[in-house]
Parts: C-alpha cells; sequence; structure tokens
C-alpha cells in the first residue's frame, strides 16, 4: 500500500484537497480504491488457485497469468459459477493448471470446455504423501514397537554422524573429520578422502531425513518385511513419485492398474480418484505447466491481507495485489 499511497500522483491529489493538511487514512483509502485496475489480456496459459480471506472461513480465486507471470484478477470466491462466468467473459484460455480441486475442475469444464486442465504435479505429490501418511497411521503401533528394537542398534550410526558434524565434539577430536590436503598429497588420497567425507554427508542425511518423521532404516526394513501391504505402499509410492517427477505419462496407466489390484485400501482409493482426473492428471505427468508461480504469488497475496490486518475488501485487495508490481 505505501508505494500505491505515497506514489507521485496520489500526494499531490490529497495536497490539492487540504493544502497544508494531512490527509485522512479513509481518504487514502478511497484514493487507492479510485485506481482503476488495467486491462485484463487473456493469458493461453492460465494458473488458477484459492486463497483465504480471514480466518479460513471465506475463500476467493486468485487468476495468474502463468507465461507473464503476473496476476490478472481475484474473485469474490471459490465457487465454480463464479470461475465459469469469468473464463466465458475472457475467452481464449487454451491451458488451465490447478490443484485436485472438484469444485475448478468443474468451472473450467463450463466456462473454458476446450481448454486443457492440468493437474498441478506438487499438489498430486501432496496427495500422495497425505494417503502415505494415513497408510503408516494404521500400522502406528507396529512401528513403535519397531523402532524400540532397533533403537539401541541405530545409535552406534547416530554417534558417528553426531561425532562427524557436531562442531564441538570435532573440536575435542584430535584427528579433523575433513583432513585438509597438504600441497604434496596424492591425487589418490585426495579421491578417497573425498569419497569418505561423501559417504559421511550421505550417512548424516541418511539418517537424520528419517529420524525427522521418527523412523530409521532399520525400522523401515522389518516393516516391509512384517507387513507386506507396507511394503507395497511405499514401492507404489516410490513408483509415482519418480513418473510424476520425471513426468514419464507413458508409466502412468500401468501403475493406475498396479494400485487398483493393490492389497492397500488407501492406494487404491487414491488410484481411483487419479482416475476420475484422469486427463488432467496425465497432462501433468506430460506437460511442463506448473502452478509455482500461483503459490507465489498466493504468499504475496497473505502478506498483504496481514499488512491490512485481514481487515481489506476485495476491491482495496485487488488494487494492492495487481497493481503493486
Amino acid at each position: 500500500m505505501m508505494a500505491l499511497i505515497f506514489s507521485r500522483d496520489i500526494p499531490s491529489t490529497v495536497s490539492g484537497v487540504v493544502p497544508g493538511v494531512i490527509a485522512p487514512a479513509l481518504l487514502l483509502l478511497n484514493l487507492v480504491r479510485s485506481i482503476p485496475l488495467p486491462p485484463i489480456v487473456t493469458p493461453h496459459t492460465l494458473g488458477v488457485d484459492d486463497f483465504c480471506f480471514r480466518k479460513c472461513k471465506t475463500y476467493g480465486t486468485a487468476l495468474i497469468d502463468l507465461e507473464r507471470r503476473r496476476p490478472i484478477a481475484l474473485l469474490k470466491d471459490a465457487k465454480a459459477e463464479t470461475l465459469a462466468e469469468w473464463l466465458k467473459a475472457h475467452p481464449g484460455v487454451k491451458v488451465v493448471s490447478r490443484d485436485r480441486s472438484k469444485t475448478y475442475e468443474s468451472g473450467i469444464r463450463q466456462g473454458a470446455p476446450e481448454a486443457i486442465q492440468v493437474a498441478d504435479r506438487f499438489h498430486l505429490l501432496q496427495n500422495l504423501f497425505q494417503t502415505l501418511e494415513q497408510v503408516f497411521g494404521t500400522h502406528a503401533k507396529a512401528l513403535k514397537e519397531v523402532e524400540k528394537q532397533v533403537f539401541s542398534t541405530d545409535t552406534k550410526v547416530l554417534k558417528e554422524v553426531e561425532t562427524a558434524h557436531n562442531p564441538l565434539i570435532a573440536e575435542a577430536n584430535p584427528y579433523p573429520v575433513v583432513p585438509r590436503f597438504p600441497q604434496n598429497t596424492s591425487l589418490k588420497r585426495k579421491v578417497q578422502s573425498a569419497k569418505a567425507q561423501a559417504r559421511r554427508r550421505d550417512i548424516h542425511e541418511q539418517v537424520w531425513s528419517l529420524r525427522s518423521i521418527g523412523l530409521s532404516v532399520q525400522a523401515i526394513a522389518q516393516l516391509q518385511t512384517a507387513h507386506s501391504d507396507l511394503k507395497s505402499a511405499i514401492e507404489l509410492a516410490q513408483q509415482f513419485a519418480f513418473l510424476v517427477r520425471q513426468r514419464l505419462p507413458e508409466q502412468l496407466d500401468a501403475w493406475l492398474n498396479k494400485a487398483k489390484n493393490s492389497s492397500v485400501s488407501l492406494l487404491r482409493s487414491f488410484a481411483v480418484s487419479l482416475e476420475s482426473d484422469y486427463n488432467a492428471v496425465k497432462a501433468g505427468v506430460t506437460m511442463s505447466v506448473s502452478n509455482g508461480p500461483v503459490e507465489g504469488h498466493i504468499n504475496r497475496l497473505k502478506m498483504l491481507k496481514r499488512q491490512m490486518y485481514g481487515r481489506a475488501k476485495i476491491d482495496l485487495l485487488e488494487r494492492r495485489f495487481l497493481l503493486a508490481i
């Protein structure tokens, strides 16, 4: 708002209204509201996502031109009808990137039936994570029991990692963790030391990433052995994540068939939900279109809302969002 209120035009307008007097806040806000919005150029590729107006009770929709990476409109709600009306009023959109929302899927289908809908890859992986979280939740008791059994055997690896990466322990160690190479050190020794350093780094990253979710390598291995359905879920999740990240659409149909025939009911449900949105999912793992720029603008929109204590109505919020770029 500071960029808008204290621009060259507004202060001169205010001083013209009341010379020598500081303009009230309400007058400044009204002046901002009177600034015309930029004309909308219908984008070829559109990004759609929702945002919360206040306390996540009411939602609006942000529309982003993904080619220019610029916001073009804020809609007053997150209803399918509102999005459909906007698309009908601005024909020419060819590609629309969205999350897995059925509401937006319906709105796009009604307003731009010829447009290609793309299910964003981040949201596909987020849905996979939520499914896996539920799968692991059904094995919570087994996870705790196995973790108790392997904790003592895992402490040795943890101690090695802590010693290698804790600066206080490293200082007390008479032998440095990562030795410096003297000028006459052979290339072979340099390579060996570099490999040892890489191994310590890999151990550190692996152990602590697993620790961050409460698991160890041994725990996962034992659980996979004892629970075949859990092993199947992990393998299918890894395969799906790989085909999404590498954008391998030719593997999607085979994966869906395997998941639908899986012994894990939650993965079967996940596969069915993907199949119900098949064209968008297929486009998501085929095309390079992403909702990444949309998420960035949503974060900026949240910052603007906080600056106004969450009290701004859509007319003021829209001007700050669209004009202050």
